[in-house]
């Protein structure tokens, strides 16, 4: 008998459990443990969804402002105050009117949330991320820009993103990133990380760290 080798699946959103696990910080799950954190990062990713699927010309400050309006969550009660849930609504309105009325209101995404998996070699191991925005960058060939829109700025989640985006984009499309952009819709802050062969080697090493503090996956028996 032999045993069958089994690919370890790693998930974008539980490489974040984990890290958040490590800090402490590690979620119970269930509605009643929702953060306003989520709630917030929910409704600006159904704005960017929606925003992208208009026409060009209804790409407005307006249209944006009324997704918002739709989407936000009405359960005030998980914010810190009344005024900190109207706070940050408005800040969400804010950061994407300027993010999305400027320079990227007529991009036609090449990839709008999506999930997509890719096998790496070299680390022997499966990767999958959902996708917010893959964007063309014309500045050069077969050039594209990937952008997280993000609530949460932590650093760590930050820099696990730009690692795991390279290697995934390596091997996924053969070419790497113009640009990784992480984009705060709290800070405004535009984080922005310039892949290239060196920096993939170092979010190489940093993919295997992290599948060693993964648990071992089953094993199946076989004659």
């Amino acid at each position: 008998m032999s045993r069958m080798h089994e690919v370890l699946r790693l998930e974008d959103y539980k490489l974040e459990e984990l890290l958040r696990s490590t800090r402490g910080q590690a979620e119970r799950g269930g509605e009643r443990d929702v953060t306003w954190k989520q709630l917030a990062q929910y409704a600006a990713s159904h704005c960017l969804n929606e925003f992208y699927a208009l026409p060009i010309e209804a790409r407005t400050e307006q249209s944006i402002t009324a997704i918002i309006e739709r989407r936000w969550s009405n359960r005030y009660y998980k914010f810190h105050s009344n005024e900190h849930y109207l706070q940050m609504k408005q800040k969400v309105i804010s950061h994407l009117t300027a993010y999305l009325t400027g320079e990227y209101r007529t991009c036609e995404p090449i990839v709008r949330f999506e999930q997509l998996s890719a096998y790496v070699p070299s680390i022997d191991m499966e990767l999958s991320q959902i996708f917010q925005l893959i964007i063309e960058d014309v500045s050069a060939v077969n050039g594209y820009t990937v952008q997280k829109y993000v609530i949460d700025e932590n650093e760590a989640t930050v820099s696990t993103f730009f690692h795991m985006t390279t290697v995934f984009c390596a091997h996924a499309f053969e070419v790497l990133p113009v640009t990784i952009e992480v984009l705060s819709l709290l800070s405004g802050k535009r984080f922005v990380c310039y892949p290239d062969e060196s920096t993939l080697l170092q979010s190489l090493d940093y993919m295997r760290l992290a599948k060693s503090l993964l648990p071992l996956p089953s094993v199946e028996l076989v004659n």
